[in-house]
């Protein structure tokens, strides 16, 4: 086997824009001595720019709303002003330097690959695209995967590694420990390389830091007697204690721990770690005798709840946490760092999270007349002037909120029956055509005096007097939201846990 070959994703640029956080640090600093070669696709360098380029665009509004003179900070807030304006128009070329530096390429998209190839792959349903009907688009995904699949084609001597949260779209579905390394890829992706001769030379694994680990345990490995004998030096109700001094207050995710379906938010109250479930793995030796390993253990955590009705309540529940640690000679842990934590596979209500996501999905497809309507208009996300006008939230949440002020269930069923209407998809042709109109409503606009065009519903929206603000594709509101990971959102992870130890600096 050759070199190794690390393609990166987006989100694993994200959290840390410079590459400096510490999972970074340890990977590049033995890049030499394990022979990897980074790459990045061209989509992701491009989308990774944009992404923070928005991030610090966010934190440049909250900085400028500070009330500088009042605090006699305004020449020190002009300054930092002025910096983050710098950080913003640079960060491109600063990233393309950063990756020079450590030896990465930005790969583009395999010339063997065509447009059609990548569409048929969406007709098909074909992974990294979703199986579903639902809302989250597999291209970008699907051009990383050509990328890497390119690269282990052009060299089949080499070993190629995968770096992606996402999960749900390169590695199977639940009941895998989402640590796993190798995470196990889709099954569309292994009939893939098996059928191109390419079984074994692509992996996948979710984070940096994990993978950093994994080749530390890998290259660094020590002889079984020598890891046994640093295990059992280990003192577990010590490291038990840390777990339990560690979490309290931590959020959580209620999908990855498969909370009730309506919890809205959740942390851990406290805990009681389990001793004799502590598992390790990956173990490698480091100076002085100290030695970093991979570590699972099982908690019985008291959880406090809140729900969509902002009701509170408390839950006892068994979670598996996983993450890193480093541990002196005497078996002391001198650091230890959290990247999951989450219910275990065979968890029952693993299976309502599995059946709301189906019902989200549905509820997206009988929802898409509904954006076309929008389209008809000229509206499309900008409707959240609109909706606080109403006095609803635009996030997700909004139309639920309607519905109950209007005494309805969630998916206005009993709205459409009391109009007379089928509840099924045709309802909305039969109320236009009550209304005498036709399936598009460009006569409802004519009758209002708009132009049935795309920019009848930005006129309608300056006659109420609301903004014509159009978010971009990321800021899109999807109720579906929670089963999804985004590349270039911050809280893709899934786990309810930062996988990176440190910022930049």
């Amino acid at each position: 086997m050759g070199e190794t070959v690390i393609v990166v994703d987006t989100n694993q640029i994200r959290d840390s824009p410079m590459l400096r956080s510490r999972d970074w640090t340890d990977l590049l600093a033995k890049a030499d001595d394990w022979g990897l070669r980074f790459v990045v696709p061209e989509i992701c360098f491009l989308e990774a720019v944009s992404v923070v380029q928005r991030k610090l665009l966010e934190q440049r509004v909250a900085l400028a709303k500070l009330q500088g003179d009042e605090l006699d900070l305004a020449a020190t807030q002009r300054q930092l002003l002025e910096a983050i304006d710098g950080k913003i128009a640079g960060y491109g070329d600063a990233l393309r330097a950063r990756l020079a530096e450590i030896g990465a390429e930005i790969v583009p998209v395999p010339d063997t690959v065509s447009l059609l190839d990548v569409a048929k792959r969406a007709i098909d349903r074909r992974a990294p695209y979703p199986d579903g009907e639902g809302t989250k688009d597999g291209f970008r995904d699907t051009l990383i995967w050509y990328v890497a699949h390119g690269i282990a084609a052009a060299d089949r001597d080499c070993e190629v590694w995968l770096v992606s949260a996402n999960h749900m779209d390169f590695g199977v579905r639940p009941k895998v420990d989402v640590e796993a390394c190798p995470y196990p890829l889709h099954g569309h992706l292994i009939d893939e390389l098996a059928a191109d001769e390419l079984a074994g030379h692509v992996h996948y694994v979710r984070t940096i830091g994990r993978l950093a680990q994994h080749f530390a345990g890998t290259y660094d490995a020590l002889p079984a007697t020598d890891r046994e004998a640093l295990f059992e030096r280990m003192d577990r109700a010590d490291f038990a204690r840390e777990i339990e001094g560690l979490l309290p207050q931590t959020p959580l995710s209620p999908r990855a721990a498969a909370l009730p379906v309506r919890t809205f938010a959740a942390e851990i109250r406290s805990l009681i770690a389990d001793p004799d479930s502590l598992r390790f793995n990956d173990a490698a030796m480091r100076g002085a005798g100290a030695w970093t390993a991979q570590y699972s253990q099982t908690i019985e955590a008291v959880i406090d709840l809140t729900d969509n009705d902002d009701d509170t309540s408390t839950l006892e529940k068994t979670l598996n946490v996983s993450g890193r640690l480093l541990a002196a000679a005497d078996g002391t842990v001198t650091e230890l760092f959290v990247t999951s934590i989450e219910a275990p596979s065979d968890d029952p209500m693993r299976r309502a999270w599995t059946r709301r996501s189906a019902r989200q999905e549905e509820w997206l497809r009988q929802a898409s007349p509904v954006d076309d309507y929008m389209q008809n208009l000229g509206l499309g996300v900008a409707s959240g002037d609109y909706l606080k006008n109403l006095g609803l939230n635009p996030g997700g949440s909004a139309g639920a909120d309607f519905l109950k002020n209007m005494g309805l269930n969630h998916d206005g069923s009993d709205l459409l029956k009391k109009m007379g209407l089928n509840p099924g998809g045709s309802a909305g042709a039969d109320f236009l055509k009550n209304m005498g109109l036709n399936h598009d409503g460009s006569d409802l606009l004519k009758k209002m005096g708009l132009n049935p065009g795309g920019s009848a519903g930005a006129d309608f929206s300056k006659n109420m007097g609301l903004g014509s603000h159009v978010r971009d594709d990321d800021e899109t509101l999807d109720p579906a939201s929670e089963n999804q990971e985004v590349d270039g959102n911050p809280d893709d992870q899934g786990d309810g846990t930062s996988d990176s130890a440190n910022g930049d600096s």
